[in-house]
């Protein structure tokens, strides 16, 4: 039986739950999002440029205490810190990578909170982000700023 011979409490019931799964996955979202950046907001980042996440009790980068070079992740929660404080050189230095992590995390935020308010779907757009080119420059930038920070680390 096809949509047009529906009986339109079937349609509501079938575009109603869609829309409130939708809603409901914004939110969350947008609740990941404010809270990262809140927690980032209440760590002071650690001036060696790496280590913050040290403050929350975490431990300290297996690979960088076994190899003497940061990891790809080594300065991220530093650069975060230092990014919603708009302290963007710190936050550069610290992980390239992690400060426009940082960016877009918040600019997601906004996005979610926006979709929220005015009931626009996000996910059609977001798919966009799926595409290899994006996923590939995404994987280079992050290599990129590994190389940075070995290259700031060991110099």
């Amino acid at each position: 039986m096809s949509n047009e011979h529906a009986h339109p409490e079937a349609l509501a019931v079938a575009t109603v739950v869609p829309a409130t799964s939708r809603r409901a996955t914004q939110a969350l979202v947008l609740i990941v999002c404010a809270g990262a950046l809140a927690a980032a907001a209440m760590l002071e980042p650690d001036p060696r440029g790496l280590g913050t996440h040290e403050r929350v009790g975490l431990p300290p980068c297996s690979f960088h205490l076994l190899t003497g070079i940061p990891c790809p992740g080594c300065g991220m929660t530093t650069a975060f810190a230092n990014t919603v404080r708009l302290r963007l050189g710190a936050a550069f230095m610290a992980n390239p990578f992690g400060m426009l992590l940082c960016a877009a995390t918040a600019a997601l935020g906004v996005f979610s909170l926006a979709c929220l308010a005015t009931g626009w779907e996000a996910w059609p757009q977001l798919r966009r982000l799926e595409h290899p080119l994006f996923v590939w420059g995404l994987l280079t930038l992050l290599f990129v700023s590994w190389g940075f920070k070995i290259l700031i680390t060991v110099a």
